[in-house]
C-alpha cells in the first residue's frame, strides 16, 4: 500500500508540478491535493462557497482571512452566542449640568456629550447606552485589550436608530474607545454583516505597549435591549479559519488555506474566559439554528462548516447534539460539514461527541512528513497518525483523516501561530469539501443539490490508507480532492434518492441493546453458530416521496478484511425501506493470541469494480483478546523496542473488587529517547499520561498506582508510545501488578471525642504465595458527599484553605443518560477576588479537581454545564468534597504475614486525637498494605 499511495502522489506532483520554494508546508496543502485541484481548477479554489467556522470566534483584521483570492470581503458574518460580548442597553436620559448637556443613564456616572452632533440624529432620536467593561475579558488569554496596564477600563457604548441613504431603519452604535466622554470624536458602526464594521479599543497610558491586538465586532438586537460584540480572545477559532480558507496568510503569495476563494462566517460559541474555550447553553445549538436560518435565506450557495470542539461520549452517537446534527443533515439539502474527531488518542474507543454522529463527517488527525519537517523539524519518512487523535470502537469512527497541525492565522495579541489537533484536521476537511462542492457549483449551476450524506461519502471513497494503521485509527484513510469531486461528480449524476446509511447491529453497550458496529472488549468472543447480524437501511433525501421509497434498490458484493471475519453471503440489497441483514461469525482459531482484532465487511456497489471510490458502506467489527494476570496477580509485558512516532497497545483485564493496581515499567540504561505511556479505562477514557526519562548510565525504573477514583473493572489498556520528534527509540519492559489484599468490608471505626480512634478490619490474600507485609493507615481529612441538582446547568461550592488544611479535592460524576444533554461542562476554582486560579472541564462523565498549593484563603468551585438546550430538569451532579490535613492523623503500624484466603484481624491505633470536623463532614482515610516496597492493597474508610 505504501508503494501505491507514493506513486499516487508522484503522479499528481507530475502532472501539477511544484516548485519546493512555492509550496508552504506549515499549512500543508498538498497532502490532500488541494494545491493540486486549485492548479487544475483555478476558479473552483472555493469560491461560490461559504464556510462557517463554529468556535470561538474569527479575527476579521488579521492578513489571511481579509481578502478572499478574487479580492472580496473574506469574513462577511459575525455572531456571537456565548453571552461573553453582551452588553445590556438602556433608555439614555439627556440632563443638564454646569451649562453643559450630557447623556447619562439613572443612578450612574457615564456622562457622555455631543450625541445630538452625530450622523443622522433627529429632535425624536433616542438614545441607548451601554458599558462594554475590561472586567468582561477577565480570567481570558486578553485581560488588557487596550493594552495600557489596566484591568477594569470600561468603554461607554451609544446606539439608536437612524435613516439610512434609501429611507430605512439602520440601528448604529458608537464606541467611547478612549473613554473621553466626548462621542463626536467616535465613529458611526453598524451590525457587522451590513458593512464589515470592527474596532480597537484605545487608551493606552503604558508607552511600551503598543498596537491593536483585538479587533472587536458588533450586532445589534433592538428588541432585546442589548449589543453583542464579538472577539476572539481564544484564537482557536481564527487558526481554524486560515487553515479552511486563508488567502495570503501573514501577507505571504501562496501561503493560503485549503479553499482561498471560500468565504467565511464566524458563528462563536466558546468562552475564552473557560478552560478550552467551553461552550455555555445552548451557543451551539443557537450556532447551528442560525446557520441553517442564513443557508435558507441564501438557497442557492453551498454551505460548509467546521467545528473542531467537543468532549468524550457516553452513548456514542446518542447525545442531544449528535441526534439535532443527524436530524439537521436528513432536512436538508446544501448543507455539509466536518467536526474534529477528538484529541483522546491512542486508546481505542476514544471518539467523542459530536464526532459520534452517524451523519458528521468526523476527522482524525494525520502528520504530514512534510509538516513534520517545516513546523517540528522531524524527519519521518512516510506520513503518520499523530498519537493524540481519537481512535474509534463502539462507533465507526474516523471517518477519515486529514493534516491535524499547521501555521495559521492567528490574532495579533498571540505569538506562536503552529497547531495541532484534530481541531486542524476538521478545517482542513472542510476546505476539501468548500473545494469540490465549488467545481460541482460551476458544473452544476443553479441545479446544484447535495446532501451531507453525499458529500461525506465522496471524502470517504477518496481516501487512500496509511499503511500500518487499522480502520480505527485512520477510517478510510487520507482524503484527496481529485478522487472526492470524482466521486461526488458520480453520485450527483445519478441523481439517487439516498442521502446516507443506517447501520445497526447488538450492541451490550446501549440501553436499547442496538448499536453502530460490533465491539466486544471483555474477552467474550462468540462461536459458530453465534455471531451478530448487521441490519443497513436507507437514509432518504429530503423531499423524497413514498413510491420513490418504495422503488429504490441497490445491490451490493460483500468482503471481509479479516480472515477471522466471516461470511456467510458474498452479496446483499436493500429494497424499499427494507433493510439489507448482513450476519457474520468469528473464528477463533485466528485469535488466540491477547491483542486487537480489527475488520471491516465491505459492500461494494454490483456490477463495479472493486475499489475504494466503488464502495457503498462498510461494517466494523472490533474485538479485544486481553492479557490476564497469573495466579500472582501479575501481568507481564516483555521488552519492547519502539521506534520514534511507533506505540504498542497492552490490553489488560481487572477484575471486579480491585481498589488499585501498579505499573512497574523498566527502561534499561542507553542512549535512549523518553517512553510515553498513555492508560485508558474500560470505557475508553483517558486517565492520564506518565513520561519516563531514562539514564544512560543506570536502569530506569518507574511505578505508577491507580486508585479512586479512577478504578474500575473490565478490560484496561495501556498504550507506551515514542514521540515522533525524538531522534532516538526507546527499549522498555513492564509488569502490572493488580491488588492482591482484600479487606473485608467494612472497615470499623470506633472514636470517641477526645480519645485516639481505631480501626478494625480483616483482610485476606489472593494469590498462591505467602506475603509479608506492612499494614498502615493515616486519617487524611474531612469527607463530605452531596447530590445536587444542576439548575440551567450551574453548581457552586465554598472552600477554603487554612486552619489546618492544605488542599481540597473534589470528584464529580454525572449520569451518562445526563452527560449527553451537555456540549461542554466547565468548571473553575477562583479566589475571593473573582481571579480562576483553576480552569478545567470534564471530559467526560466523571471529573477529579484538586485545588493544592494554593494560598490560604476562601475560595468558590463553580461548575458551568453548557446544556445543548436549556430548560432540562433533574439533572444530578454527585460530589464527594475531600479537604485534606497539613497533618495527617497516622495509626500505628503493624506487620504480618497473609496467606491464601486465610483472613486475618487487624487492629489499628491513631498515635494522635484527630480535629474536629467541619460541619457536615466526617473523617476519612486509607489503609495500606505493602509487601517489598510495592503497594499491594488499599483500602478507604470513614469515621
Amino acid at each position: 500500500m505504501k508503494k501505491v499511495f507514493i506513486v499516487l502522489m508522484l503522479g499528481l506532483l507530475l502532472f501539477f508540478p511544484l516548485k519546493a520554494s512555492d509550496v508552504y508546508e506549515f499549512l500543508s496543502t498538498t497532502t490532500t491535493g488541494a494545491k493540486q485541484f486549485i492548479e487544475k481548477n483555478p476558479d473552483c479554489d472555493g469560491r461560490g462557497v461559504v464556510v462557517f467556522i463554529i468556535d470561538t470566534g474569527v479575527d476579521v483584521s488579521v492578513p489571511g482571512l481579509r481578502k478572499t483570492s478574487t479580492g472580496e470581503v473574506k469574513v462577511i458574518d459575525v455572531q456571537d452566542f456565548t453571552g461573553e460580548g453582551d452588553v445590556t442597553l438602556s433608555k439614555a436620559e439627556k440632563i443638564e449640568k454646569n451649562g453643559k448637556v450630557y447623556w447619562t443613564l439613572k443612578d450612574s456616572d457615564i456622562f457622555l456629550t455631543n450625541l445630538d452632533k452625530l450622523n443622522g440624529v433627529t429632535k425624536d432620536t433616542e438614545f441607548y447606552i451601554g458599558v462594554l467593561k475590561e472586567s468582561q475579558f477577565k480570567n481570558s488569554e486578553v485581560k488588557d485589550p487596550n493594552n495600557n496596564g489596566k484591568f477594569d477600563d470600561e468603554w461607554p457604548v451609544v446606539v439608536f436608530n437612524k435613516k439610512n441613504k434609501d429611507g430605512k431603519d439602520l440601528w448604529v452604535y458608537y464606541v467611547d474607545t478612549n473613554m473621553n466622554g466626548d462621542m463626536a470624536d467616535e465613529r458611526e458602526m453598524t451590525n457587522y454583516n451590513v458593512r464589515y464594521d470592527y474596532f480597537y479599543l484605545s487608551g493606552r497610558k503604558n508607552p511600551d505597549k503598543k498596537g491593536d491586538i483585538l479587533p472587536i465586532e458588533a450586532n445589534i438586537f433592538p428588541k432585546e435591549k442589548k449589543i453583542v460584540f464579538h472577539f476572539d480572545a481564544g484564537a482557536h477559532g481564527t487558526h481554524c479559519a486560515g487553515i479552511s480558507t486563508g488567502y495570503m496568510i501573514h501577507g505571504q503569495k501562496g501561503f493560503n488555506g485549503i479553499a482561498p476563494g471560500a468565504k467565511v462566517i464566524s458563528l462563536k460559541i466558546g468562552r475564552s474566559n473557560f478552560a478550552g474555550g467551553a461552550t455555555t447553553v445552548e451557543s451551539m445549538k443557537k450556532a447551528y439554528d442560525y446557520m441553517i436560518k442564513w443557508h435558507k435565506e441564501h438557497p442557492e450557495t453551498p454551505v460548509v462548516f467546521s467545528m473542531s470542539y467537543g468532549i468524550d461520549s457516553t452513548y456514542a452517537g446518542r447525545a442531544d447534539i449528535e441526534k439535532y446534527l443527524d436530524k439537521m443533515f436528513k432536512e436538508n439539502f446544501n448543507i455539509a460539514g466536518s467536526t474534529s474527531n477528538g484529541n483522546s488518542g491512542p486508546g481505542i474507543n476514544t471518539t467523542g461527541m459530536p464526532a459520534s454522529s452517524e451523519m458528521i463527517f468526523a476527522c482524525g488527525a494525520l502528520l504530514p512528513k512534510t509538516s513534520a519537517d517545516a513546523d517540528y523539524a522531524s524527519k519521518i519518512s512516510v506520513n503518520k497518525m499523530f498519537i493524540f487523535s481519537s481512535r474509534g470502537g463502539i462507533v465507526p469512527k474516523p471517518d477519515a483523516a486529514a493534516p491535524g497541525c499547521a501555521a495559521s492565522t492567528v490574532p495579533h495579541w498571540m505569538k506562536g501561530d503552529v497547531m495541532r489537533g484534530t481541531s486542524m484536521a476538521s478545517p482542513q476537511a472542510a476546505g476539501v469539501m468548500a473545494l469540490i462542492l465549488s467545481k460541482a457549483k460551476k458544473v452544476y449551476g443553479k441545479d446544484l443539490k447535495y446532501t451531507q450524506g453525499e458529500v461525506k461519502r465522496a471524502l470517504m471513497n477518496s481516501a487512500i490508507p496509511l499503511k500500518g494503521y487499522t480502520m480505527l485509527d485512520q477510517g478510510r484513510g487520507l482524503i484527496n480532492v481529485e478522487k472526492a469531486w470524482n466521486v461526488l461528480n458520480s453520485l450527483l449524476k445519478k441523481k439517487s434518492v439516498l442521502n446516507y446509511y443506517k447501520i445497526r447491529t447488538e450492541s451490550p453497550y446501549y440501553p436499547d441493546g442496538k448499536g453502530y458496529t460490533v465491539y466486544l472488549r471483555s474477552g467474550y468472543i462468540p462461536e459458530k453458530p453465534e455471531g451478530f447480524t448487521f441490519t443497513v437501511a436507507p437514509i432518504f433525501k429530503p423531499e423524497v416521496t413514498d413510491n420513490e421509497k418504495m422503488n429504490f434498490f441497490e445491490a451490493y458484493n460483500l468482503v471481509s478484511t479479516a480472515k477471522w471475519l466471516e461470511l456467510t453471503r458474498t452479496s446483499a440489497y436493500i429494497k424499499g425501506k427494507t433493510p439489507a441483514k448482513i450476519p457474520v461469525y468469528f473464528n477463533k482459531k485466528y485469535m488466540r493470541k491477547p491483542g486487537l482484532y480489527t475488520g471491516r465487511v465491505i459492500a461494494y456497489y454490483k456490477g463495479m469494480k472493486k475499489i475504494n471510490q466503488n464502495i457503498a458502506f462498510d461494517l466494523w467489527v472490533t474485538i479485544v483478546v486481553p492479557d490476564f494476570a497469573d495466579k500472582k496477580g501479575v501481568i507481564e509485558i516483555p521488552q519492547t523496542a519502539l521506534t520514534p512516532s511507533h506505540y504498542k497497545r497492552v490490553f489488560f483485564y481487572v477484575p471486579e473488587g480491585t481498589d488499585e493496581f501498579t505499573f512497574v515499567f523498566t527502561v534499561p540504561a542507553g542512549n535512549y529517547g523518553k517512553l510515553y505511556l498513555e492508560l485508558f479505562n474500560p470505557e475508553g477514557h483517558n486517565i492520564g499520561m506518565v513520561r519516563i526519562k531514562p539514564s544512560k548510565d543506570t536502569v530506569t525504573v518507574k511505578k505508577l498506582t491507580i486508585s479512586y477514583p479512577d478504578v474500575m473493572p473490565g478490560v484496561w489498556e495501556v498504550v507506551p508510545f515514542s514521540h515522533f520528534q525524538q531522534k532516538a527509540g526507546v527499549k522498555f519492559s513492564g509488569k502490572i501488578y493488580l491488588q492482591t489484599v482484600k479487606v473485608v468490608s467494612p472497615v470499623k471505626f470506633n472514636f470517641k471525642a477526645g480519645e485516639k480512634p481505631e480501626i478494625k478490619f480483616n483482610s485476606y490474600l489472593e494469590s498462591i504465595n505467602r506475603e509479608k507485609v506492612n499494614v498502615k493507615a493515616k486519617i487524611k481529612g474531612y469527607f463530605k458527599s452531596e447530590t445536587a441538582e444542576l439548575k440551567n446547568g450551574n453548581y457552586s461550592t465554598d472552600f477554603t484553605i487554612g486552619n489546618g488544611v492544605k488542599g481540597a479535592r473534589f470528584v464529580m460524576s454525572l449520569s451518562k443518560e445526563d452527560f449527553n444533554h451537555f456540549t461542554d461542562i466547565a468548571v473553575c476554582v477562583y479566589d475571593s477576588n473573582g481571579k480562576a486560579v483553576i480552569q478545567t472541564g470534564f471530559n467526560y462523565q466523571q471529573l477529579t479537581v484538586d485545588a493544592f498549593d494554593l494560598p490560604e484563603g476562601k475560595y468558590t468551585l463553580k461548575v458551568m454545564g453548557a446544556l445543548f438546550k436549556k430548560g432540562i430538569k433533574g439533572i444530578k451532579l454527585h460530589v464527594d468534597k475531600m479537604l485534606y490535613l497539613n497533618n495527617p492523623v497516622v495509626f500505628s503500624t503493624e506487620k504480618a504475614n497473609l496467606y491464601p484466603f486465610v483472613e486475618k484481624e487487624f487492629t489499628l491505633k491513631a498515635n494522635s486525637i484527630p480535629p474536629v470536623c467541619p460541619e457536615g463532614y466526617r473523617l476519612f482515610g486509607d489503609v495500606v498494605f505493602k509487601s517489598s516496597d510495592l503497594i499491594i492493597g488499599v483500602k478507604r474508610f470513614f469515621q
